[in-house]
């Protein structure tokens, strides 16, 4: 074998190589691109998720407020009425029968 055909091999060999190295840097470069279009799914859907979870816990704040406020206006009522009418007064300080209680909770 002559110096020529020994250069040849080395050179195919290299460029084998090369190729490899080339092709496999490509899957990996793919596969990367591919997770990273997971992940920027997967964050798109949690921003939207963060979304409407923010707006309902704003919802729910609003809501608690407003039956705050409507509870205290009930108590504020009631303890006016209580003050000022000794008949209504009597009617609220009975008992409520059990079976009216019970009528009350079954759906």
């Amino acid at each position: 074998m002559t110096l020529r055909l020994y250069l040849a091999i080395g050179a195919g060999a290299v460029l084998a190589v090369a190729l490899v190295t080339g092709f496999l840097s490509l899957q990996t470069t793919v596969a990367k691109a591919r997770s990273a279009d997971a992940l920027q799914e997967r964050v798109e859907a949690l921003e939207a998720s963060h979304e409407r979870l923010s707006a309902e816990a704003i919802r729910r704040a609003e809501f608690d407020s407003a039956i705050r406020a409507a509870r205290t206006t009930v108590h504020l009522n009631l303890d006016k009425v209580t003050h000022e009418d000794p008949v209504a007064r009597d009617y609220l300080g009975e008992r409520i029968p059990d079976v009216v209680r019970e009528a009350a909770r079954t759906p």
